[in-house]
């Protein structure tokens, strides 16, 4: 019988296996695992291993796996490699010299050949195949390792757009979801919030309170002062009621130019009144002076009691419309007060 036909088919199982690897949904580390087994295949080796610098390759697969080591490139073989940016082919280990091929020598490597794995012009890492044994590799062996190094370089480039492209996702998010010029929660988010906690309020038995504000006087204190103190004003009146609302649960936003909003779960109309108070009280002894007198804000609060049989409010946006209409009702009387419609 012929042996060679019994042979196992070293080129195609890797392959396939390569293949299979970039079908598939598989994570990086999974992925360079993959391109380390093909690797080791085409070059019918004992043993390869993908080496990346530790700084990029945290941010992507963690402290590594058994075929993919995650360090500085401080040995002196991967150093070599990255440094040089070519490859580095090692026959006979018989022969070292280096304190680098000492040490493979010692962990049983008799021959290597490594390539760098580039990324644009930066060396990312290195691919290596290791043999227990002297080897003459060839110079397809090389080009077919140059190729797995290009997958490779291909998979983390493609992590690096995910992770950008994820980033940049992220602070879209947290633009829509703050306001840019106080840093508080956009009406986006305050409407997201007042939904759910309507939801938490009506099922739970719970109360949740709405409080809008307004400064009082504010064109005649931009006449006065200018637009950028009204910004800075603006800014000290957002720091103000984010102080005032201490607990985790609760959220302060922007609703407009002028307009800022509270949602307090948990929280009846007793304690609402409590904070505006509070609030007001600080925006008159904090806030910058207009024609010498104190920064007066005018407050609507409205509360949804859901065990109340009595109450009127019946929607999220019922919640926050008389909360509105509290808030015009204070302007009406004169400013600097707080008022409440529940």
């Amino acid at each position: 019988m012929d042996a060679s036909r019994d042979a196992p088919p070293v080129l195609p199982t890797a392959l396939q296996v390569l293949c299979k690897t970039l079908n598939s949904p598989k994570s990086l580390l999974e992925q360079l695992g993959h391109v380390a087994l093909a690797a080791a295949a085409l070059a019918q080796s004992d043993h390869a291993e993908v080496i990346l610098n530790s700084t990029l390759a945290r941010r992507f697969i963690g402290t590594g796996s058994a075929r993919v080591h995650v360090r500085e490139p401080d040995d002196e073989t991967t150093r070599w490699i990255t440094e040089k940016r070519r490859a580095l082919v090692v026959p006979n280990l018989d022969y070292a010299t280096s304190e680098g091929d000492l040490t493979l020598k010692e962990q049983g490597v008799a021959s290597y050949l490594g390539v760098p794995i580039m990324i644009e012009d930066d060396a990312v890492g290195a691919l290596i195949v290791f043999n227990n044994g002297p080897r003459s590799y060839e110079g397809e062996e090389q080009r077919n390792l140059e190729l797995l190094a290009d997958l490779a370089a291909t998979a983390i480039a493609h992590q690096q757009r995910l992770n950008d492209l994820m980033e940049a996702r992220r602070t879209l998010l947290r633009f829509s979801l703050t306001d840019p010029g106080t840093g508080l929660a956009s009406k986006q988010q305050f409407d997201y919030l007042l939904k759910r906690e309507w939801k938490r309020a009506t099922s739970e038995g719970l109360t949740v309170s709405v409080m809008q504000f307004q400064i009082d006087a504010f064109d005649a204190f931009i006449e006065q002062h200018g637009v950028e103190q009204a910004r800075q004003l603006m800014a000290k009146a957002a720091r103000l009621l984010g102080a005032v609302l201490y607990r985790s649960g609760d959220l302060a936003a922007r609703l407009d130019d002028t307009t800022f909003v509270a949602l307090l779960p948990d929280t009846d109309l007793g304690g609402a009144k409590a904070i505006a108070e509070r609030f007001r009280r600080e925006m008159a002894t904090s806030a910058p002076r207009l024609n010498n007198l104190p920064i007066t804000i005018s407050v609507g609060i409205s509360t949804l009691d859901a065990l109340s049989p009595q109450s009127t409010v019946t929607t999220p946006q019922k919640l926050y419309e008389l909360a509105s209409e509290a808030l015009e009702q204070a302007k009406a009387a004169g400013g600097n007060r707080v008022l409440s419609i529940s």
